[in-house]
This record gives structure tokens, sequence and C-alpha cells, in this order.
């Protein structure tokens, strides 16, 4: 990859994705759904796991 082809800017990627969650979730093409969070520690290394806590909250998404 040549630097011509970046479309991004060097240090921009966290407030550009920021933004683009924001206008989508005004918008409606995203949604949020609700999780618990679970971190679990197998063998010494720690996981950040989503759990979904309503399966019957998805049902009315597009």
């Amino acid at each position: 990859m040549n630097k011509s082809t970046i479309i991004i800017k060097p240090g921009t990627l966290w407030t550009s994705v920021k933004q683009t969650t924001e206008k989508a979730l005004e918008t409606g093409t995203i949604k949020s759904i609700d999780t618990e969070l679970e971190i679990i520690e197998p063998d010494g290394v720690k996981f950040l796991v989503r759990i979904l806590t309503n399966i019957n909250s998805t049902t009315n998404l597009p």
C-alpha cells in the first residue's frame, strides 16, 4: 500500500468512528442492543464478553 491510497489521516480514526456511529444511531441505520458485561480470565488472559440481555429485543430490528 502506498501513501496515496490512505483515506483516513493518521490520528483521526477514533474520531471518525465515533462520528460515523453517532450519525448511524441518529438515522436509525444501527440500533443499540442491551448487553451485560462480563470479564472472564481463562489461563490468565482477560477477555471482555458482552451477553445479550433480552433475545426478544432483537426481533424488532430490521
